[in-house]
């Protein structure tokens, strides 16, 4: 199954915050609904760990190393191109991501998985990929609706 970059980029994201959730459950009270607000808190707490220098931003090369620890305790490698994902994790190009890209990141990847605006996902919805946005369709041109109309003979 070939996915789009963004859901590829979003796939690596959330398996580089530790192996889906190692060690803890993003769904904190266990009512087996995981709002937006637990979702961002769990992210944030594992992709935070990556923040060696306690500057309340991850740096490229602070996610270099998440990403080198992450292939030698799972023996897999990245599922997508690691440059790509902190590029579009780094939502404002500053070089750093902070906490508030994060959260803003898991609260789009949130409102996709939550198709139904129901308020809350599963853990089941969370572990499958995002559905992919929809593509507008073009429409071919017509040469007689187009501003001056078809060519007169």
């Amino acid at each position: 199954m070939k996915l789009p970059v963004g859901a590829g980029v979003a796939l690596l994201s959330l398996a580089l915050c530790g192996s889906a959730w190692a060690g803890s459950k993003p769904d904190a009270n266990d009512d087996g609904k995981i709002t937006v607000s637990e979702l961002q808190a769990k992210r944030a707490e594992s992709m935070m760990k990556a923040d060696s220098d306690h500057d309340g931003r991850i740096s490229k090369a602070e996610f270099g190393v998440m990403v080198q620890k992450r292939t030698a305790r799972t023996g897999q490698p990245p599922k997508g191109d690691p440059d790509k994902a902190f590029q579009r994790m780094d939502i404002n190009g500053d070089g750093f991501i902070t906490r508030a890209e994060l959260d803003q990141q898991t609260a789009q990847r949130f409102a996709k998985l939550d198709a139904g605006h129901a308020g809350f996902i599963t853990v089941d919805q969370l572990h499958r990929p995002a559905p992919a946005a929809a593509k507008p369709r073009r429409r071919k041109a017509n040469p007689a609706t187009e501003v001056g109309g078809a060519p007169q003979d």
